[in-house]
């Protein structure tokens, strides 16, 4: 069992992973050498009265979605329908905050095609934040990043829990 992950936001406020989206993020680790790229949105709130953001909720791979070694493509359709599922079940309180992948590597850093990708998604996607939230999950470590409106690539830091 892994314990809730917590993360500095660049200017204020704490980042939450609650612990069963931990263990189900680790559940899709590239471990074997045949082990594939899996991914999906992230969905969460915001704590009234703070900065603070959790994370209730992720998406895992639909079988239509396109799971290869080194990539991971998302087919928008399924997960969107849990996103406006969350949205209506929550009374407005849980909503898209960004995505997550997997990497084959221990510690993960994001390639080129990943932050131009987040680039990307901060000016197209409908947010609920000013900042696109983008996980990558490694063998051994979680890592989160924020994209801005200014399209900065900004690694957050773990709080100790």
């Amino acid at each position: 069992m892994c314990k809730a992950l917590k993360f500095r936001l660049p200017v204020s406020g704490i980042i939450q992973i609650n612990e069963d989206i931990v263990n189900k993020l680790t559940t899709f680790k590239q471990i074997e050498s045949d082990s594939t790229e899996a991914g999906g949105i992230i969905l969460g709130r915001k704590l009234i009265g703070t900065n603070n953001l959790i994370i209730d909720e992720i998406t895992i791979p639909f079988p239509d979605d396109i799971r290869k070694r080194y990539s991971f493509k998302r087919k928008q359709e399924n997960h969107q329908k849990v996103v406006e599922t969350r949205w209506k079940e929550s009374e407005k309180t849980e909503n898209y905050l960004g995505e997550w992948h997997t990497h084959a590597e221990d510690n993960p850093t994001p390639s080129n095609i990943d932050k131009n990708d987040w680039k990307r998604r901060i000016m197209k996607d409908n947010l609920y934040l000013d900042f696109l939230i983008s996980i990558i999950v490694g063998r051994k470590n979680i890592e989160i990043w924020v994209t801005d409106k200014q399209k900065n690539v900004i690694k957050l830091k773990k709080e100790n829990v």
